[in-house]
C-alpha cells in the first residue's frame, strides 16, 4: 500500500501586514499637503486621468462557477468609490498614520494625517484637523488642485488648454518654508497654492468664498503682479459672491498688462 505525504503549504512571510502601494503615499501626501481631504476628493485622485466621480447602474456581474474574480476598474460610481477610498483610509489608519473625522452629518468624511503620518512622509508640519469654519475653503482649494491637474493633462491632446503641466505648491508648504514664502519671490501675501511649471516660473492660485474689502483686494493684487512678486500670474477662483469686487479691483490696476496676468474663475 502506498502512502500520500501532505503537501507542504508555504506562507507569504508578510501576511497579515499592511504594506502601502504608491496609490497610499499619494494619497497620504495630497491629505498631509492640504492639511486634510474629503474622501471623494481622494476617489478622483485616485482615479485614472483624475476622472470626477458620476453617477452609474450598479450591475451584479455574474463569475461562472470556477472562474476567479478579476480585479475591477477604479468605480466611477461615487458611492462605490467612497467605499473604496474608506478602506484604503482604514488601512492609514490602522497603522496610525491618519485619521478619519465627520464633521458634517450629511458630507462625505474628511481624513488628516496624524504626526506619525507626517514623520514617515518626510514632513515637517504640525499635526492636526483644521478647525471646522475652515473645511469649505480648503475643499474648494482641493477642488481646484485636482481640477488643475486634471486640465494640465488634458492640455496634452487638446493644445487650446490653458494650464500647463505643473507641481502643486501647498499653502502648507509656503507658510513652512523659511519666511513663509518660496525662493524667488518677494510678497508678503501668501497665496493659497502656487503652480510651479516645467520652465520653472510660477503661478499664484487664489481661492476666494467670501467678499473681500475692495481695498483689501487692491493690496493683494498688487503685490502679487508686482515686478519682482516672482509670479508670471495669478489664478483667481471666486464665488459669485466674492466675484464683483475681484474684477473691479482688477480693472483698476495700474497697467493692462498687470491686468492681463490675473485670470479669474467663477466657482
Amino acid at each position: 500500500m502506498t502512502t500520500t505525504q501532505p503537501q507542504k503549504t508555504t506562507t507569504r512571510a508578510d501576511k497579515g501586514r499592511i504594506i502601502l502601494t504608491a496609490r497610499d503615499w499619494s494619497g497620504l501626501r495630497f491629505a498631509a499637503e492640504m492639511y486634510a481631504a474629503r474622501l471623494d476628493h481622494l476617489g478622483q485622485l485616485f482615479a485614472p486621468g483624475l476622472e470626477p466621480a458620476q453617477p452609474e447602474p450598479r450591475p451584479s456581474p455574474a463569475y461562472p462557477a470556477g472562474q476567479k474574480r478579476r480585479r475591477l476598474p477604479w468605480p466611477r460610481d461615487p458611492e462605490k468609490r467612497l467605499a473604496n477610498v474608506y478602506d484604503i483610509v482604514r488601512r492609514w489608519q490602522t497603522l496610525g498614520f491618519a485619521r478619519l473625522e465627520k464633521p458634517f452629518l450629511n458630507a462625505p468624511m474628511w481624513v488628516w494625517v496624524t504626526r506619525h503620518g507626517l514623520e514617515e512622509l518626510g514632513l515637517a508640519y504640525d499635526a492636526g484637523f483644521p478647525q471646522r469654519a475652515d473645511l469649505a475653503h480648503i475643499h474648494q482649494i482641493n477642488h481646484v488642485r485636482l481640477t488643475l491637474a486634471r486640465a494640465a493633462q488634458i492640455r496634452a491632446s487638446e493644445p487650446a488648454n490653458q494650464v500647463p503641466a505643473h507641481i502643486w505648491i501647498s499653502e502648507r508648504a509656503l507658510a513652512a518654508a523659511q519666511g513663509g514664502q518660496l525662493a524667488g519671490t518677494s510678497v508678503g501675501h501668501r497665496p493659497d497654492g502656487v503652480l510651479q511649471l516645467r520652465n520653472g516660473s510660477l503661478e499664484a492660485v487664489e481661492v476666494e468664498l467670501t467678499r473681500k474689502s475692495y481695498e483689501r483686494l487692491q493690496d493683494i493684487l498688487s503685490e502679487l503682479t508686482a515686478p519682482k512678486s516672482g509670479y508670471a500670474r495669478v489664478r483667481y477662483f471666486v464665488s459669485e459672491n466674492a466675484a464683483p469686487v475681484l474684477v473691479e479691483a482688477r480693472a483698476q490696476l495700474e497697467d493692462e498688462e498687470r491686468q492681463d496676468r490675473i485670470l479669474i474663475y467663477r466657482l
